[in-house]
């Protein structure tokens, strides 16, 4: 995921969050969840948070391991660097947690 410098502390800030609040997170019925799958490599931060609370915690923020983030250069419009990221979102179910990267 490509973002803003401001973007990456937010999403770092968020990943934080909600990794010391796992017990909030809310696992979406089939239905969501095969709808949220769909949708969930298009899924970006802006998207995330406009998102109400409620549909936010069916999300999770999760990372890649294997892509380190790195200062890809500088936005003249947004007047900020830009960082690439491995940072992405998935629908939440509690197996994420067991997955082996």
């Amino acid at each position: 995921m490509l973002l803003t410098k401001s973007q990456l502390v937010q999403i770092r800030q968020l990943d934080d969050d909600q990794e010391n609040n796992l017990d909030r997170l809310i696992t979406p019925v089939d239905e969501e969840w095969a709808f949220m799958n769909t949708i969930a490599g298009d899924m970006t931060l802006e998207d995330y948070v406009a998102l109400p609370e409620g549909e936010r915690r069916k999300w999770y923020i999760n990372s890649n391991p294997n892509i380190q983030t790195h200062r890809i250069g500088f936005d003249k419009n947004k007047g900020e660097d830009m960082y690439i990221t491995g940072f992405f979102f998935e629908p939440w179910h509690p197996s994420i947690l067991d997955r082996i990267y």
